[in-house]
């Protein structure tokens, strides 16, 4: 039994029961069932080959998996032109779904053996690692990063948790904190293991973030050795998959992953409230079921857009590139919002106070993260004398932003905002710099005074800010200014938006 706690840094709360092992599924039709199905399992049999394939070309010394007693002499027989040798560690019961924990099967009762696979130093040395409850030794046997590693240590061993999916995405950097019990993760990735239950997934380890780094080069080792191997259909499947929507929820122990084609209920850790998971994706399979929230697709419905009239309007020029293109998702979810409205609301604060630093200046404004270019398209239709500039990372924002500000698309660059040597080497002046003050904490200190230093050097008036979220984890906008020394000017308490001051 697990007593009543907070897990830290987490937020998370857990009851002290835990439910017997399950997993179910629920698929959204039959014409559903009957095109995924047969994939999923050929994806989860592509995977056991890239399990022991993976140590033949020398990417892991080990690999676990389950094997029944008729296959084991087969598989020996495949494994040995590879020096791979099969070592049962124990007997455990048959399950035909995912389960996340071994169970001893009774007496009589069939049973599959949990084995190790590698060469016979290797086993050796994972049979007295495993037995010694050895992570750290495991996880570099088995291939897995070190950071994974740790995580795993904390989340599943010392925490005993047996679902590590709010710690992961709490620790994903690119995520949006909706509410202490709701995270959406807006950027698709090799590290989305929320089909595991299906026995989908791009790695074979429990990442620490969805965004790990270290699991995105894995995953693209493991891409090659599939490819190498001749399973280009199945390859295919599996990266169409990670990028549908999905959410994930938990509460009184049970998880629920809903799909665009089957919902997955399965054991989780017990909590008191519903914590809630949304993967955003960027794709969607045409047997995808319809629905009204999320992951679902909304029905399509007859819009005005389709009479000949509408086709006929919509060249009017003066129609403008907000009112076009706001319609779309895309337009607040690249921005890290789940509406409009809450984007329009965080955002207010900020287009008042940039607005007032340019009530008697004019020039260039830089937005450093600027996602799509939403806040500088607001900030620029009210000052149209400023020249808007944006930075961010995700191709995808940028190429966006240039749709809304089509006017000033050399004016958007792919960046990251600390490479100091690339973006900041123009020594361009800005009349105002706008920056998320939490992405100083976010990295190294070096790479934060770097930054510091081109802003004092480069901004006349610099405004930092945090939304509401960030706020109530990380503390005050004052606190985080501090932090990083930082010097805010005119600030109310309470504000989530300020000017600031450089030091020297």
């Amino acid at each position: 039994m697990i007593s009543n706690t907070v897990c830290p840094p987490y937020n998370y709360q857990r009851l002290d029961f835990r439910l017997p092992d399950f997993t179910r599924y629920a698929w959204v039709s039959d014409q559903a069932r009957a095109i995924w199905e047969p994939r999923i399992n050929q994806v989860t049999n592509m995977l056991l080959e890239l399990e022991w394939q993976a140590i033949a070309v020398g990417l892991r010394q080990c690999a676990l998996r389950t094997i029944h007693p008729e296959q084991v002499s087969s598989l020996a027989a495949t494994l040995a032109p590879f020096n791979i040798q099969i070592e049962p560690l124990q007997k455990i019961a048959i399950s035909k779904n995912y389960s996340a924990s071994l169970q001893t099967p009774d007496e009589g009762e069939p049973f599959t053996y949990w084995a190790v696979l590698g060469r016979r130093e290797d086993t050796e040395a994972f049979k007295s690692a495993y037995w010694g409850n050895d992570q750290e030794t495991i996880g570099r046997l088995l291939g897995y990063p070190a950071c994974c590693t740790n995580f795993f240590s904390e989340v599943w061993v010392n925490q005993g948790c047996v679902d590590t999916t709010w710690q992961m995405a709490h620790e994903t950097l690119r995520s949006q904190i909706v509410t202490p019990h709701d995270i959406e993760i807006s950027q698709v990735s090799s590290g989305n293991i929320l089909l595991r239950w299906l026995g989908v997934r791009a790695v074979f380890h429990l990442p620490c973030r969805f965004d790990c780094e270290a699991t995105q080069q894995l995953a693209d080792k493991l891409a090659e050795v599939a490819k190498q191997a001749g399973f280009h259909e199945e390859f295919d499947w599996l990266t169409e998959m990670l990028r549908w929507p999905v959410e994930w929820s938990a509460l009184h122990g049970i998880a629920e992953i809903k799909t665009p084609v089957v919902k997955i209920s399965t054991r989780t850790d017990a909590t008191p409230q519903k914590y809630t998971v949304r993967y955003l994706g960027d794709t969607y399979p045409d047997v995808g079921a319809q629905g009204l929230t999320f992951p679902y697709k909304q029905p399509a419905k007859r819009q005005v857009s389709d009479s000949q009239q509408y086709k006929v309007g919509i060249e009017n020029p003066i129609q403008t590139i907000d009112e076009t293109y706001q319609r779309f998702e895309w337009y607040f979810r690249d921005n890290g919002f789940s509406s409009k409205y809450t984007m329009d609301i965080s955002h207010q604060p900020i287009l008042n106070l940039a607005c007032s630093c340019l009530s008697q200046s004019s020039g260039k404004i830089l937005d450093l993260g600027c996602g799509n270019g939403t806040l500088l398209r607001k900030i620029w239709l009210k000052h149209q004398s400023v020249i808007p500039y944006g930075v961010d990372v995700i191709p995808e924002k940028i190429a966006h932003a240039k749709l809304l500000l089509p006017e000033y698309e050399d004016s958007f660059a792919i960046n990251n905002i600390f490479d100091v040597k690339s973006f900041w080497s123009s020594n361009e002046e800005y009349a105002l710099v706008i920056l998320m003050l939490g992405r100083l904490i976010e990295v190294a200190p070096i790479q934060t005074n770097q930054l510091l230093s081109c802003l004092k050097t480069q901004a006349s008036q610099v405004l930092v800010y945090a939304y509401d979220d960030y706020i109530r984890e990380h503390g005050s906008l004052e606190q985080i200014a501090k932090l990083v020394g930082i010097e805010l000017l005119n600030f109310e308490a309470g504000a989530n938006v300020s000017l600031a001051k450089i030091a020297a």
